[in-house]
């Protein structure tokens, strides 16, 4: 069975990340009775666009795919990657921040706490056993030098 094959495709990262923002939004409003304002959160929103970008060009460089339900051809090491495993979802945690600070509510900070929760869980701890399985000791010795978050 291909690496492919054994995750759900139905569910991915982007889902959870948009879920979530909406959830923030919304239980801002729900707290605070206005809609979300622009602020240093508005700046935290754009640092992680930014991110995503450049995480993205490291992936066409190495000519591997940027999708998690598709086997990687090349470890990245480079750009964001060498200040985070990952640093995409990293960026979308960022981004996820500026939401709840621009809502100027407290519920948010669920959504938010639980977020890396669970793309540890759902896809993390899944991504870093096939990157093993596919990189070996490449793998293990840049997982040595860079952690997982920041």
């Amino acid at each position: 069975m291909s690496n492919s094959e054994n995750r759900d495709t139905r569910l991915l990262p982007p889902h959870i990340f948009l879920g979530s923002a909406i959830s923030i939004v919304v239980l801002g409003y729900l707290e605070t009775g206005k809609t979300a304002t622009f602020n240093i959160g508005g700046y935290l929103v754009g640092f992680a666009v930014f991110i995503i970008f450049w995480a993205a060009m490291e992936f066409k460089k190495a000519q591997t795919t940027i999708h998690p339900n598709s086997e990687a051809r090349a470890l990245i090491t480079k750009g964001p990657f060498a200040y985070s495993r990952n640093p995409i979802y990293l960026a979308m945690l960022f981004a996820l921040c500026g939401f709840w600070i621009g809502s100027d509510a407290y519920s948010p900070a669920i959504i938010v706490a639980a977020f890396p929760i669970l793309i540890h869980t759902l896809f993390i701890k899944k991504e870093e056993a096939i990157l093993e399985q596919l990189f070996g000791n490449e793998y293990r010795a840049y997982k040595a030098q860079v952690r997982r978050w920041v």
